[in-house]
Formats: C-alpha cells, sequence, structure tokens
C-alpha cells in the first residue's frame, strides 16, 4: 500500500510493512489482492479480493491503522484572531472556511463609510490541510 500527498505527489513512507489492523497484528500479506482503500480518522478500510479454500475469490475488508501517515497539527489561537484597524480601513479575517478550505480574508473600508470589499482571498499558511473534525460524525453517546 502506498500512500501519497495528492498536492505534492511525494509518497508517504508511513505505510511501509508491517501493516498493522487496528490491535496491532501484522496485516501486510493480505492486501496484496487490494482495490479500494477509504479512510476514516486513522484507519484505512481497504477492499481485498482472497480466496477461499476452494480457490474462489471473494470480497473482504482488512483495517490497518495509519496514524502515523497524519501530520498532527496544533493551530495557535493567535493563527486565527481577526484584527481592524478603523483608521486604515482594513480588516484581517484569517480563518475564513470557503468549500472546506480555510483561507485568509482581506478588506478594505470603502472610504469611511461602513461598507467593506474583499482585497484579498488567499491560503491562511497557519493552518494549510486542517479539517475541522465535526463530532456529528462521532460513534459516542456524550454529544448533546
Amino acid at each position: 500500500m502506498v500512500v501519497k500527498n495528492l498536492g505534492t505527489g511525494q509518497i508517504n513512507q508511513c505505510t511501509a510493512p508491517p501493516l498493522l489492523d487496528p490491535a496491532g497484528h501484522d496485516v501486510t500479506h493480505l492486501l496484496h489482492t487490494a482495490t479500494d482503500v477509504v479512510i476514516k480518522h486513522d484507519y484505512a478500510v481497504v477492499t481485498v479480493h482472497p480466496q477461499d479454500s476452494n480457490g474462489n475469490p471473494f470480497v473482504d475488508t482488512v483495517t490497518v491503522d495509519v496514524s502515523n501517515c497524519f501530520e498532527v497539527k496544533t493551530v495557535n489561537v493567535d493563527a486565527c484572531i481577526s484584527t481592524v484597524d478603523i483608521q486604515q480601513g482594513l480588516m484581517i479575517i484569517p480563518c475564513v472556511e470557503i468549500n472546506g478550505s480555510y483561507v485568509t480574508v482581506h478588506m478594505a473600508r470603502r472610504g469611511k463609510s461602513e461598507n467593506w470589499e474583499v482585497t484579498f482571498l488567499g491560503d491562511n499558511i497557519h493552518i494549510n490541510n486542517y479539517k475541522h473534525h465535526h463530532h456529528d460524525d462521532d460513534d459516542d453517546d456524550d454529544d448533546d
């Protein structure tokens, strides 16, 4: 199994054998017929096509712990604090979610009015590749 950063094409070595299931068992030998991979949190669910004892192929899945493949990123609160300079007429909003990505927005005030317009929209380097974890996806019972 090879993991590649789709943005850069760089191969990630975090999936070098032995590949372990959540219980810590080596499942590398089960992956030679892998066709599809779905990632959820720290696990890859891999579709495999082994053969039964009679030599008949069947479809199964193998779960692989891929937690080492993901960078744990801490975003400092300072990286997302909006600022405004009324004298200069500039407002900077560093953490705006647009279509699942987080960007920085700069807005300039039009004259002395209360109207603002976007003058810059770009990646926020402090939170590149950050994915907000929605608790709605959790399967625990402590959500209210």
